[in-house]
């Protein structure tokens, strides 16, 4: 094995022995037991992601509340709560290694760029 990839099972090994991410497993796990709520989550992640990321919303922030709204049962379940708030912290652990890495490695790409 290379040390690059030595390195990249390493950090995968210390990111799921995390506090965040054993809590995010757990609470999946647990959510997951009933169909029901983990399907309406599910949803309600699903719209809310294509809310954050959709170039065409027009005003995300009444879009957004809107769809809180209409899920108000789900999330104000501590459980759902809580997991959506570690899910957060998860992906922002998992953002930020891709960044420094995108950072530290310089690649060209102004072959990209229109002329």
């Amino acid at each position: 094995m290379d040390t690059i990839t030595y390195k990249t099972q390493s950090l995968i090994r210390e990111i799921r022995r995390s506090k965040d991410y054993i809590t995010y497993q757990r609470l999946q796990k647990k959510i997951e037991e009933n169909t029901e709520l983990f399907q309406r989550l599910n949803e309600y992640r699903r719209r809310s992601f294509l809310l954050h990321n959709s170039p065409d919303v027009g005003n995300v922030m009444q879009e957004v509340r809107a769809l809180r709204e209409e899920y108000k049962t789900e999330l104000s379940l501590p459980e759902v709560t809580e997991y959506l708030i570690v899910e957060q912290k998860v992906c922002k652990m998992i953002r930020s290694v891709s960044e420094a890495i995108a950072d530290g490695i310089k690649v060209d790409y102004r072959f990209l760029e229109e002329e």
